[in-house]
């Protein structure tokens, strides 16, 4: 076997969030705006950059001069 100094430990999946958390916030915010836009894009898709038309209305207001 070619690794046989890996060590593995078995941890909560809340501690795992906790270190992910940990290594996310030691990354320089430019950075991890990069990454959030990248995330947003891949969750998104085609939906990314459109306007949302949904519970816009329409209406008439008079001119004021």
């Amino acid at each position: 076997m070619a690794n046989q100094n890996i060590k593995v430990s078995k941890v909560s999946l809340e501690r795992e969030q906790e270190m992910k958390d940990e290594l996310f916030l030691k990354i320089e915010p430019e950075e991890r705006l990069k990454i959030h836009e990248q995330l947003r894009k891949k969750i998104w898709g085609a939906k990314y950059n459109k306007t949302s038309w949904k519970g816009l209305r329409v209406t008439k207001r008079p001119a004021y001069s």
